[in-house]
C-alpha cells in the first residue's frame, strides 16, 4: 500500500513522460528505492531466534 501511494506520488508529480520505457524506469527506481529503505532497519522480534 505504501508502494502505491508512492507510485501515485511520483507520476503526479511528473506529469509528462516522454515513453512508456520511461514510466516504468522511473516506477522501478521507486520500487527499489522503497525497498532498500524497507529492508534497511533490523527486525528486534527476530533477534534470538535461530
Amino acid at each position: 500500500e505504501r508502494l502505491n501511494k508512492k507510485y501515485r506520488r511520483t507520476i503526479q508529480m511528473r506529469t509528462s513522460m516522454p515513453s512508456e520505457k520511461s514510466v516504468i524506469f522511473l516506477l522501478a527506481a521507486v520500487a527499489m528505492e522503497e525497498t532498500k529503505t524497507t529492508y534497511e532497519r533490523r527486525i528486534y522480534q527476530f533477534k534470538n531466534w535461530k
